[in-house]
């Protein structure tokens, strides 16, 4: 099965209970003779190799305090609702890697909202976890 796995960030920059979660799966999931890409943003330095194996995109853009500057109303839109850059993304994403299922994890700062609605409306409904 084709899976894409999208998270706001992706360890090994940043390594929380939920970052460590989506690897976990992820790496799961090649075990078991699935094709996994991960779909995630650049807000911290790319993984230089030490992901081997996993195939990880860093296209997003990550909106969170002191990473960007951002008026704030600016960045709660585009933390809780929609970021036309991040659909945009994600659907080029889908025509190029044609998943069976997509996997979302922690989708704070990519306007989750907007994100899963467009999903829905094309009749991919993700796994949220």
């Amino acid at each position: 099965m084709r899976i894409l796995l999208v998270s706001d960030i992706f360890p090994p920059g940043f390594v929380g209970g939920y970052e460590l979660g989506a690897l976990d799966v992820a790496r799961a999931l090649l075990a078991q003779g699935h094709t996994v890409r991960v779909l995630t943003s650049d807000y911290f330095v790319d993984d230089t190799g030490k992901l081997a194996g996993i195939d990880v995109v860093r296209a997003l853009e990550c909106v969170y305090p002191g990473r960007t500057v951002v008026a704030p109303i600016e960045q709660a839109r585009r933390t809780w609702f929609v970021d036309v850059r991040t659909v945009k993304r994600l659907a080029s994403e889908l025509i190029v890697f044609r998943p069976e299922c997509v996997l979302a994890y922690n989708l704070m700062g990519i306007g989750p909202l907007g994100m899963l609605r467009f999903l829905v409306s094309i009749g991919m409904v993700p796994v949220l976890h």
